[in-house]
């Protein structure tokens, strides 16, 4: 018994040994895979805008606490032990630079009763108060926050955050993405979660929001608005000086109509590119703010160096002279009859029920009085009047008898970003200022496109953005993704993804609402193109939109109607002409009963090239004709159009020798078109080019009363592009001409507005990169030439 006893003892003992000896080893192998710490990594942009929010602590809570501060990119990389529990929560106090003004107030008081549409991350921001709603005590507390009355917001001191982040949606096993909810009391702060994480996780993103920031136009402190800055750029000129900072003044003058307007003085623009693609900047000033409690612009304005008379560019040795000089707009008008009512001699105008109207009036019942109020209403019975009034036969203005000084204002930056692609600038005058648009593209990065929007007072102040209005599938033979257009009281956007266009409406305040699918399928036959190329215009009954589109395996152009809410009103007419083959790069000009389509027929030699159509304002289009009857297809492209109040102008580029060893055209022509009729005025090639320009976004026509102004861009022989600004009359003869910058970027756009605060000038948005391969959008403003005796 006893040794069968110590048998049996000595059989469990192995077994318990054997079973401590098992366990031990599994708990090796966990220590062991637990001790591999995995990264977690991420990045934080600013809702709306995308801008990299820097400065953030992002905590790691787990088995193996971490922290990390987001660099300035944004980006952060957390170390945790993989196959445990664990959570990343960011937190960020103060920065909130011009982020927080009285204009936010304003928005706050617009969301509150429903007349700004706003997401849920902007109701978060405005919701200051942190009771689950957007009220007037929310305008309120931004007013008292403004003014130093209240050190932080209630929703900032029960977060113990002054900012909020929203995380990117779960997209590994085990994740989990909590949403922040902020309180008076208590807040949920934004968080991701893993219940384990399985390995290593990157793209951790989050969205961040300034609380009281209401239309979203935080910036990081190094790129604030307001603050002075320098920026590089190069004239097109083989000396580099740079142009010293202007003394702020008020210097109104006279143009011909009595009406005071600003004499600006010029950026020598960007830099010239060297075939090694190195860029050498020149230093100039740009305008500078001084941020304020009421938000508000003080202006340099200098006169302006004097005006060369060729496509060369201008000599940098600026002469500067006293201003209170004459305005002198040079004019001749072969035989008109009558023009628009107003003092520009071409402004539509408006029915007396504006839909938003920038006041002085204070705030009812708070206790700080914001510098402007908008009323956002939308009133579908108002309209724009054409009022025709006959004129005298006028005569050519004499000759100035002195200098002739033009040149645009200084540039005001809007934003800057490292690296990547920056193309398609666009301006559209608004009721309330300039919106600007552009397109962007991060480095090494090809299947996004970023399209941002900022909108500026007539001041030069930004009062809206930079936001980031929309990511955009890129297609690798397409640059144009975007048109848009004012009516009333809001843009008009379309977005080109793919086959699909797509409209919305947008806010003065940047933000999106009312999709819907629109137009044509788009062209998208990688063999051939996948160009969506063409125009949208706002005009009384709502937009008009012209653009390339598919039909049966060619590129075609169409014209279809919306109103002003997108909804479509017409059907889509197919512009193209005799053979059903390719009709391309459309654009259209309202003349106050319908309008004219530009676009280019290629194919055929003898009947192709730049014709038009005509739309009324109901009924379908009429038969082509074209602009030059006389003139063959010469691989015409690039087209623009515009009306003066009497008669039409258009300008395109073309090479005569249909051969590209042999120098392009810049053409010009003024003419008039009906639906049954189209007469030639006059034609005239204004410029040659050789090399051509890489870029495809530039060539644009403004009416200027009775004059034009084509605006386009001239190759250089192993440099970038300049740019050329050239008044000229109905005959094309070349009143005024100038060079003011360089292109390194397919980013040049302008618009002439149609309100009488903008003073007549044309707005222009541009970008380009300087030294540091750092892009830059900037805004400036062209006037009339100045006579100076």
């Amino acid at each position: 018994m006893r040794a069968h006893h110590d048998s049996g003892r000595g059989k469990g003992g192995a077994t318990a040994r054997l079973l401590a000896t098992t366990l031990l080893l599994l708990s090796a192998v966990r220590a062991m895979a637990q001790s591999d710490s995995v990264p977690v990594s991420g990045q934080i942009r600013y809702h709306g805008s995308g801008l990299p929010v820097p400065d953030a602590t992002v905590s790691l809570q787990g088995e193996s606490p971490d922290t990390a501060i987001t660099d300035v990119n944004g980006q952060f990389t957390l170390s945790a032990l993989g196959g445990g529990n664990c959570d990343i929560e960011p937190q960020k106090m103060g920065d909130d630079g011009t982020g927080i003004t009285t204009t936010d107030a304003l928005v706050a008081l617009g969301v509150a009763i429903g007349l700004v549409p706003a997401d849920a991350e902007q109701q978060m921001a405005c919701d200051v108060s942190g009771d689950g709603r957007v009220s007037a005590v929310d305008a309120l507390f931004i007013l008292q926050y403004r003014v130093g009355l209240m050190p932080s917001f209630p929703v900032a001191q029960a977060c113990q955050s002054d900012w909020a982040f929203v995380p990117a949606p779960a997209s590994m096993p085990g994740e989990e993405a909590v949403s922040p909810q902020p309180g008076k009391s208590a807040c949920q702060p934004g968080m991701i979660q893993w219940r384990p994480l399985s390995g290593a996780a990157a793209q951790r993103d989050f969205s961040a929001i300034l609380f009281g920031d209401c239309n979203l136009s935080w910036r990081p402190s190094s790129v604030a608005p307001g603050a002075p800055t320098s920026t590089a750029t190069a004239a097109p000129s083989a000396t580099d000086l740079p142009t010293s900072n202007p003394t702020p003044t008020n210097s109104p003058v006279n143009t011909a109509t009595q009406t005071p307007t600003a004499t600006f003085t010029p950026t020598l623009g960007p830099p010239t590119r060297t075939p090694t693609n190195t860029r050498t900047p020149t230093p100039t000033a740009t305008s500078t703010r001084t941020p304020t409690s009421t938000a508000t612009l003080t202006a340099t304005r200098t006169p302006t160096p004097t005006l060369t008379f060729s496509p060369v560019p201008p000599s940098n040795t600026a002469t500067r002279t006293p201003t209170d000089t004459p305005t002198w707009t040079p004019t001749r008008t072969p035989t008109p009859t009558f023009t628009f009512t107003s003092t520009a001699t071409v402004t539509p105008t408006r029915t007396p029920t504006p839909t938003a109207t920038p006041t002085n009036s204070p705030i009812p019942s708070l206790t700080s009085t914001p510098t402007w109020t908008q009323t956002f209403t939308r009133t579908p019975t108002i309209t724009r009047t054409f009022t025709a009034t006959a004129t005298p036969s006028p005569t050519a203005t004499p000759t100035c008898p002195g200098a002739v000084q033009w040149a645009p204002s200084d540039a005001l930056e809007i934003m800057s970003y490292q690296g990547g692609e920056l193309w398609l600038t666009k301006v559209v005058p608004t009721d309330f200022g300039w919106g600007l648009f552009w397109l962007r593209a991060e480095p090494n990065a090809t299947q996004t496109a970023h399209l941002y929007y900022a909108h500026l007072d007539f001041n030069g102040t930004v009062t809206n953005g930079p936001v980031l209005i929309r990511d955009i599938p890129r297609l690798p033979y397409r640059g144009r993704y975007y048109m848009a257009a004012w009516h009333d009281d809001h843009f008009g956007l379309l977005i080109a993804d793919a086959s699909t266009l797509y409209y919305f409406n947008l806010s003065l305040a940047g933000v999106l609402s009312g999709q819907r699918t629109v137009g044509p399928v788009l062209f998208n036959y990688i063999e051939y193109g996948q160009e969506a190329d063409g125009e949208f215009d706002s005009y009384p009954g709502g937009f008009l939109c012209v653009i390339e589109g598919d039909c049966v395996g060619h590129l075609c152009s169409y014209a279809f109607k919306l109103a002003a809410d997108g909804t479509p009103t017409t059907q889509n007419y197919n512009l193209v002409d005799f053979d059903y083959t390719h009709q391309f790069q459309p654009r259209a000009a309202f003349d106050g009963a319908g309008f004219t389509i530009l676009s280019v027929k290629d194919i055929d030699i003898t009947n192709g090239g730049v014709g038009t159509k005509y739309l009324k304002a109901t009924g379908i289009p009429s038969t082509a004709a074209k602009v030059v009857p006389t003139k063959q297809y010469y691989w015409d492209e690039l087209p623009d159009i515009d009306w003066n109040g009497d008669h039409y102008g258009a300008v395109w580029t073309e090479n005569a020798a249909r051969d590209w060893s042999q120098p392009w055209q810049i053409h010009f022509a003024t003419f008039r078109r009906t639906f049954t009729t189209s007469t030639l005025i006059a034609d005239q090639v204004l410029d040659t080019e050789f090399p051509k320009s890489q870029w495809r976004w530039a060539t644009q026509i403004h009416a200027r009363g009775v004059d034009w102004l084509v605006q386009y861009l001239l190759g250089q022989p192993n440099a970038d592009p300049v740019a050329v600004y050239r008044l000229v009359n109905d005959q094309g003869q070349t009143l005024a001409n100038i060079t003011p910058f360089s292109m390194n970027a397919d980013a040049l756009g302008s618009a002439t507005h149609f309100r009488s605060e903008a003073g007549g000038n044309v707005g222009i948005a541009r970008g380009y990169f300087d030294a540091a391969n750092t892009a830059h959008v900037v805004f400036q403003q062209l006037g009339a030439p100045i006579c100076v005796p």
